[in-house]
């Protein structure tokens, strides 16, 4: 199965239910990633003929099985997950890599791969899917296939006991991305295609930001809307359509110890129902107000449970995002939290007909920002219980390493402002989340220059043949 083999990837009752514009969107992708993958295989081919000489590998002899891998990375320090054309600094590029080398793979042209979400530049995964065809020790299985004139059943040895997927893997990856679990899949299954949720959270520190504000402007995002405001258009690779569901958001503080706010939807028709029933905040915050305490962070000893330096999170949950999408919502909700825009300003942001160009402002960092979970139905992950073990242990030195450096850094702070007063306080812990520098005097949304509208765009990557268009009006790219 190619990796743009829609046929085997999606049932046909999924094709069924798609609108003939979403069919035409989902193909345009489709064929410009084909494109890049193309450019990518034959660099990679023109590297491994640079390789020193390997003994070779008799592939004809095992089976492949189509299986599903649940990975976890960092990628402050790559260039995203996806392959690319001018770097190997992706996630991608070292997860084939380990595949290649041992030999669970021939070649990823022919794996059957595809992943669930591609993650940009800086931007960290818990749980990133990824589904491909690999070697296997077994005859018959879930996910087995046979290859064509193998020799499968004549090769000697156990052919009862699975490879360890997740062990081999996790023993030639770097040490900031680890293959967590493994399953066997339908051959149709596939890690893009077949998932049913995606979650995303944001971390970010408390500092000066009315968490009560941040959610009210949070709740109006749930729903069936046009977020071409709220992302980055990306016309020139076909993509015009920008209404996505967003299924619930939480906005939280870490730890689990005050509950900013919480929706729990389970299906996009719950969305209008949630809409008129969800509180405005969590009992934790009224409290917190009847004791006097600010939502934008108290002035208090470094580690109170109402600290500026208290983490959050955001968590979105959706069946699928657009491009920077939750970076531009933050940014968005973090210039709420400041009081510099209302919350009312994500309706006027989502009312497209009234707003048809997004301002222009600066999307909030990606660092903070983690892919968290993929949902599929009937997925039953197997974990090495060993490797998950060293995993933990790894992750923990990693966890230590960063945490001794933040505290040496409370430590250097509360030194300094010890002997502050509560008026003379800085609370700018959350500032650097927007990347650029601060203007002295604040523009509202509203006010500022605007993007090109996407009618312009089209007409635009149009005239430049990069987009066509048909008789119907329906958009195709060159």
């Amino acid at each position: 199965m190619s990796e743009v083999d829609l046929r085997s990837s999606v049932d046909q009752g999924n094709l069924l239910c798609l609108s003939k514009e979403e069919l035409i969107d989902r193909v345009k992708q489709l064929e410009i990633h084909v494109t890049q993958l193309r450019n990518v295989i034959a660099k990679s081919k023109n590297r491994e003929s640079k390789k020193p000489f390997q003994r070779s590998f008799d592939f004809s002899r095992y089976n492949v099985r189509h299986v599903a891998l649940k990975i976890a990375y960092l990628g402050c320090d790559y260039q995203g997950f996806a392959a690319q054309e001018d770097t190997n600094k992706t996630i991608e590029a070292a997860l084939f890599e380990a595949l290649v080398k041992t030999r669970l793979i021939e070649s990823r042209e022919t794996s059957s791969y595809h992943r669930c979400g591609r993650t940009d530049k800086g931007v960290s995964a818990f749980s990133q899917v990824v589904s491909l065809d690999l070697r296997t020790n077994l005859l018959e299985g879930k996910g087995v296939k046979c290859r064509e004139n193998g020799t499968a059943n004549e090769r000697p040895g156990d052919k009862t006991v699975e490879i360890r997927y997740v062990h081999i893997l996790n023993k030639v990856l770097p040490q900031d991305i680890r293959v967590l679990a493994w399953c066997p899949v339908d051959p149709e299954f596939s890690a893009r295609f077949s998932c049913k949720r995606r979650t995303y959270k944001y971390f970010f520190p408390r500092g000066n930001l009315d968490l009560n504000r941040m959610a009210d402007g949070a709740k109006k995002l749930i729903g069936d809307n046009d977020y071409r405001n709220l992302c980055k258009m990306d016309v020139a690779n076909g993509v015009v359509n920008f209404r996505r569901t967003v299924l619930s958001v939480d906005l939280k503080q870490c730890e689990f110890k005050h509950r900013i706010s919480e929706t729990q939807i389970k299906s996009p028709k719950e969305v209008s129902s949630y809409q008129s029933q969800n509180s405005r905040v969590s009992d934790s915050v009224d409290s917190d107000k009847r004791n006097g305490v600010e939502a934008g962070g108290a002035i208090d000893c470094l580690g109170s449970c109402n600290s500026s330096y208290d983490m959050c999170e955001l968590t979105v949950v959706g069946n699928a995002f657009l491009w920077h999408q939750i970076r531009c919502i933050v940014a968005v909700l973090l210039l709420i939290g400041e009081g510099k825009e209302s919350p009312d300003i994500i309706d006027e942001l989502l009312n497209v007909e009234k707003n048809p160009q997004k301002p222009q402002y600066t999307m909030a960092s990606e660092l903070p920002l983690i892919l968290f979970n993929c949902e599929f139905d009937e997925i039953q992950w197997h974990y090495d219980a060993d490797n998950r073990e060293e995993t933990i242990e790894q992750l923990q030195e990693m966890w230590m390493r960063q945490t001794v450096k933040s505290t040496m850094l409370r430590a250097m702070l509360e030194e300094l402002t010890k002997d502050l007063h509560a008026n003379e306080q800085i609370l700018c812990q959350a500032d650097g989340l927007v990347p650029g520098n601060r203007c002295r005097s604040y523009k509202p949304l509203l006010d500022r220059q605007k993007c090109e509208s996407l009618e312009s765009r089209v007409k635009h990557y149009t005239k430049r043949r990069k987009l066509d268009m048909n008789k119907e009006g329906i958009i195709k790219r060159s």
